[in-house]
């Protein structure tokens, strides 16, 4: 499957940029977020043409996210282990993948778009975009990490040993996008190193 047809850089000129700078609640977000998703629906299903397509970026509070792929395994149980143990929220989504953590100095992205809109841009050459609009800005000189994919989807930093620093969790309704990569930035990991870890 070739997806080479778009690059990262050839879609920043068209995506507007919409950054939060304060930390803001995982269902805060998320409301934005399906705001925007039932908007560019709306307007799809009514043949009205969608403005640029949007990039929201936010911080969030210590949250644990499962994926579609997780739900069956997100017992009772987990989710009491979660937010009792581990003193953060579990809220379920609609994306695709498994438990992510999300917290303060991990930046995450959601692109909004209609992948409709990108002439031969299937689900699985939008994944692969992402992951390479990753593994570019982690290898900007101002960044200088050894950004790398493997046979598992998201991205990882080869330094003596791989470690993963981006996730990648998405969902599509009628071609339109949502929810989308954490990138582990500047995690304050510094009083207890493996506490948010499961």
């Amino acid at each position: 499957m070739a997806c080479s047809r778009y690059s990262p850089r050839s879609l920043t000129s068209v995506l507007r940029h919409v950054h939060y700078d304060r930390i803001l609640c995982y269902e805060q977000g998320n409301r934005i977020q399906e705001h925007l998703v039932s908007e560019m629906l709306e307007n799809k299903k009514n043949k009205i043409p969608n403005e640029r397509p949007t990039v929201l970026s936010f911080q969030f509070q210590h949250t644990y996210t499962g994926g579609k792929r997780e739900r069956i395994n997100t017992t009772p149980e987990r989710r009491k282990f979660i937010e009792v143990i581990k003193n953060a929220k579990f809220v379920q989504t609609s994306r695709g993948g498994q438990i992510t953590y999300h917290g303060p100095g991990q930046l995450v992205i959601y692109p909004l778009l209609d992948l409709s809109e990108f002439k031969g841009l299937k689900s699985k050459c939008y994944v692969s975009l992402l992951e390479q609009c990753a593994i570019e800005t982690l290898r900007e000189p101002w960044v200088g990490l050894n950004a790398v994919t493997t046979e598992n989807t998201g991205v990882w930093v080869d330094n003596n040993g791989l470690r993963k620093i981006a996730s990648i969790g998405v969902n599509l309704r009628r071609s339109i996008t949502s929810h989308g990569i954490s990138i582990n930035a500047f995690p304050d990991l510094s009083k207890k190193p493996v506490k948010w870890w499961i």
